[in-house]
């Protein structure tokens, strides 16, 4: 019986291969143990794209992107048809839109690594196998930092099951384990394909069949062990220090607030007043936080520039109407829509919009500092393309008009400097950092999650926001107002949490972290280097005449 080579397949079986390891790579973003999959799921895409021209490659990685980006999310679905106010077949073109862009990505990888694969072999003579296992990674890196993503997701935040895997977030950011990541895919595929062939004989260049692949394998083996062990490593380190400033005072309480109602019914704000009555009874805390939306009036403020930068303050009416509605004698951390109405004389010119902001006040309601979103979330606060097509916000009246915020300083209060970022910011690693090398010492996100419903949704945001205290050392706390507000310490460890729909408190002792990371420090520089890296190897080849070659 003639046996089934893979590098021929029917074209109907590899679409279905495609298919499978689409779905396959998105429920590793699920919440659970699933990313062990993700250091496999790519083998068989490596298979299928390095038969044929760098054209077939890009479209093969496009189907496979579609349904990655299809399973991992899924549940966008329902929030979608919510925004919008539309029937599931009116929204079908939007969703399958939404999904295209973003299976995009694949694509682009797929598209370059085939042929930078074909390139190399024709200009250096060398193996397409062996320019994916270098190039892959920095390509994919390159698209995860600047790729338009609408809903930000990273291939470390598939490994966060496994805390020792992602504490090298805190020197490379996501880069790092993606490196790794597609790193160990390209090993393994070589490994997989040159077992498969059987061959003893040399492979073209001097590096022998097998042997050269298990030595690659084994390798990405041994810096994944190496990886490992620093993460366990870091985990010690990081409690320690925890406990050092812990030991020196640097510690605050902090209480969240979580209603569990829609933010649109009347009675929510009466049960968050409630709930804070009860907490500020019985314990003492330096900060009281409720989650986005909570509080719905329009905050309308000025800025104004003194010594220390950009300030904000409420307007007179606004600032009357919080201190009779908001009386509780405590610094508060909330949100709201906001209204900005002017400047003084010294404030450079900014255009007037509604925005969405989080505040901190005092205990008598005076403004500490504010913030503005600067990163929106799409059909829900904006509408794609709605800037150049305003005629969409009447098609879609429920979604909101929204413009970014410039804000983004670290507010002051008691002894802390918190960066706060609003809804799902957190899930840009960039937003995070930005407060990080700005000085503050504690990660806040206040989030509105109930139009999400309660899919896997709140428990895939946990995770996947999650990575930020590791990628900065901070601890983090979520307030969401239907669940899961939780405290996650600078190891990324969940140390705290009210589940979805639960109704309630909790103050947790946290410690003010003043530790800068690498990553916090310096951002994506492992793409930088991924960029230089390629650059240089194209560069090499360009200037090799293309009859001198050598295979690898």
């Amino acid at each position: 019986m003639k046996r089934l080579n893979p590098f021929r397949l029917p074209a109907l079986i590899e679409t279905c291969a495609l298919i499978a390891s689409g779905i396959a790579t998105g429920i590793c973003f699920w919440p659970g143990n699933y990313g062990w999959l993700f250091w496999f799921v790519f083998v068989p895409l490596f298979w299928i794209i390095l038969k044929g021209g760098w054209k077939a490659a890009f479209f093969k990685g496009w189907l496979f992107g579609i349904f990655a980006w299809l399973s991992g999310i899924y549940w966008f679905i329902s929030p979608l048809l919510k925004f919008l106010g539309i029937h599931f077949a009116a929204a079908l073109p939007l969703l399958l839109a939404f999904f295209a862009w973003h299976g995009l990505m694949f694509a682009i990888l797929t598209g370059a690594a085939s042929a930078l694969s074909d390139y190399f072999l024709k200009r250096m003579g060398w193996r397409k196998e062996i320019t994916l296992i270098w190039a892959a990674a920095p390509v994919m890196a390159a698209v995860e930092h600047f790729f338009p993503m609408l809903f930000p997701v990273y291939f470390a935040n598939t490994q966060y099951f496994h805390l020792p895997q992602v504490q090298i977030l805190e020197v490379f950011g996501p880069a790092g384990l993606l490196w790794l990541i597609l790193g160990f895919n390209a090993a393994a595929y070589l490994l997989a394909k040159t077992l498969w062939e059987r061959k003893s004989e040399p492979i073209p260049g001097g590096l022998r069949g097998l042997s050269s692949a298990v030595a690659i394998f084994g390798a990405f083996c041994g810096l994944i062990l190496l990886n490992e062990y620093y993460g366990a490593l870091r985990i010690r380190q990081i409690d320690a220090l925890v406990k050092t400033e812990a030991a020196r005072g640097n510690s605050i309480n902090v209480s969240v607030i979580q209603g569990s109602g829609q933010v649109e019914n009347a009675e929510t704000l009466g049960i968050y007043h409630r709930l804070t009555y009860e907490v500020l009874k019985t314990t003492a805390t330096d900060i009281l936080i409720w989650p986005e939306s909570v509080y719905d009036r329009i905050a309308d403020y000025k800025t104004f520039i003194d010594s220390s930068g950009e300030k904000s303050i409420f307007n007179p009416d606004f600032a009357r109407t919080l201190k009779t509605e908001v009386p509780y004698k405590t610094t508060m951390l909330m949100g709201a829509k906001g209204r900005f109405t002017g400047k003084s004389d010294r404030t450079p010119p900014r255009s007037a919009s509604k925005r969405n902001i989080a505040f901190i006040t005092g205990p008598g309601r005076e403004l500490l500092g504010l913030t503005e979103k600067r990163y929106l979330f799409p059909f829900g606060e904006f509408i794609p393309l709605g800037g150049i097509f305003p005629r969409l916000y009447r098609i879609f009246p429920y979604s909101d008009d929204i413009s970014p915020g410039a804000i983004s300083a670290p507010l002051n209060f008691a002894k802390g400097k918190a960066g706060v970022v609003i809804c799902y910011e957190d899930l840009y690693t960039e937003a995070a950092r930005r407060f990080s090398s700005k000085g503050a010492n504690v990660l806040f996100n206040i989030t509105n999650e109930a139009r999400f419903g309660y899919t896997m949704s709140p428990e895939q945001h946990l995770n996947l926001s999650a990575l930020r205290a590791i990628e900065n050392r901070r601890f983090f706390i979520r307030a969401v107002n239907t669940g899961i507000s939780a405290v996650i310490d600078p190891t990324g460890r969940v140390v705290g949490r009210l589940a979805v729909k639960e109704r309630g408190s909790m103050t947790a002792k946290i410690q003010l972290m003043e530790y800068r990371t690498f990553y916090s420090k310096h951002g994506n520089i492992l793409c930088l280097f991924g960029i230089l890296l390629v650059s240089f190897f194209v560069f090499l080849a360009m200037i090799r005449s293309p009859g001198n070659t050598r295979l690898l």
